[in-house]
This record gives structure tokens, C-alpha cells and sequence, in this order.
């Protein structure tokens, strides 16, 4: 079960990678992650956003046999949020 949790998760960092991208592409947004935010500022928006999925993948990947359902599940829940919130701010710069 934790290596289906885990490979969603993985998948859900490419959902936000491109989501994200998509979003901040776009004048006028902003990522609301500070610390996501200062990584973009300093290397772009794509090299940022790989340093930072890059890094949460590898973290997830090392840190996975002693990650349990208690923790992934309210990760996976985390980040299907970050990308319908990414994904309502697209459609509405497209409404716009």
C-alpha cells in the first residue's frame, strides 16, 4: 500500500510542477509557498520548481520505507489540494 501512496505523491509533484508553472507563467500570480518563492526568485521559474520537486521527490523516495499510511495519507490529501487550487487558479486567469 505505502508503494501505491508513494507513487501517487510522486505524481502529484508532477501535477503541481506543471500546474504551478501554468499558474506563475501568468502575470499577475504568485507562489504562495515563501520558501518555494525565494527558490524561484533565485534560479527561475523552471529551474526553481526543479530544484524544489526534484528535492521533495528524492525526500520522498529515501525517507519512504519509514513512512507509514499516518503520514503519507494527509501528504496525498495536501497536495490533491495544492493542485485543484492551482487548477482554479488557471481557469480563472483564463475566464479573465
Amino acid at each position: 500500500m505505502n508503494d501505491a501512496l508513494l507513487a501517487i505523491l510522486i505524481a502529484l509533484q508532477v501535477a503541481d510542477f506543471v500546474t504551478t508553472y501554468l499558474a506563475l507563467r501568468r502575470p499577475g500570480n504568485r507562489e504562495a509557498n515563501p520558501i518555494v518563492a525565494k527558490v524561484i526568485d533565485a534560479l527561475g521559474l523552471v529551474p526553481g520548481l526543479l530544484v524544489v520537486k526534484g528535492s521533495v521527490v528524492a525526500l520522498l523516495v529515501v525517507a519512504a520505507p519509514y513512512l507509514s499510511g499516518f503520514v503519507l495519507v494527509p501528504l496525498l490529501a495536501m497536495y490533491v489540494w495544492v493542485v485543484i487550487n492551482n487548477i482554479g487558479v488557471i481557469r480563472k486567469c483564463r475566464q479573465n
